[in-house]
């Protein structure tokens, strides 16, 4: 495990890799979370009020373009997959990402790990792995890390901003949970 993972989840959460999977469980009540939570409300004023908040940067500004959503801007921009993801999280096809996605990035040749590194994906959710039919995760906000020292992630959140911010820094809406995810250097479907 990273030592740095223990520090920054000091009073925020604990993690475990009992499974051989390291899996990250957030406090319900955190005090950063929900500070975030409430200056989120409005995502038009979402970036200024969040540069606030220390462990937050803003990456780009808040512009509707191609990726549309967090796990688009993941994979598609910064892991540069050529697979497309449609925007159906509401209301998914079966078969499609957002039906089961961790089904999904299996067969694309994604799987967990527990010895996180730059470049990896970083999954925010709830009932992360926890069964083995998978039934009832829910597989909520993706980002890349970024910086393993730091344990910096950039995402994504909602359809506009993108940010560089701490693991745990994130809204409470995307669960509380964190796995991590490599790409297998074995050839998988584009």
């Amino acid at each position: 495990m990273h030592p740095d993972l223990e520090r920054q989840l000091q009073g925020r959460g604990h993690s475990d890799t009992d499974d051989g999977i390291l899996r990250i469980t957030l406090n319900a009540k955190d005090a950063i979370r929900r500070k975030i939570d409430r200056t989120t409300l409005e995502y038009i004023s979402m970036a200024q009020e969040l540069h606030q908040i220390a462990g937050i940067d803003l990456i780009d500004e808040p512009v509707v373009h191609i990726y549309r959503d967090c796990a688009r801007y993941a994979f598609n921009k910064m892991m540069r997959e050529r697979w497309k993801i449609s925007f159906d999280a509401e209301s998914p096809r079966k078969g499609s990402f957002w039906w089961n996605p961790h089904s999904y990035l299996l067969q694309h040749g994604y799987a967990p790990i527990n010895d996180p590194q730059e470049g990896d994906i970083v999954v925010y959710g709830r009932k992360l792995l926890q069964t083995p039919s998978h039934e009832k995760e829910e597989w909520l906000h993706f980002g890349v890390l970024v910086n393993i020292n730091d344990l910096r992630v950039q995402s994504k959140w909602g359809a506009y901003q993108i940010f560089r911010h701490d693991l745990p820094d994130t809204l409470n809406s995307y669960g509380n949970q964190i796995i991590f995810l490599r790409k297998s250097s074995k050839t998988s479907p584009s």
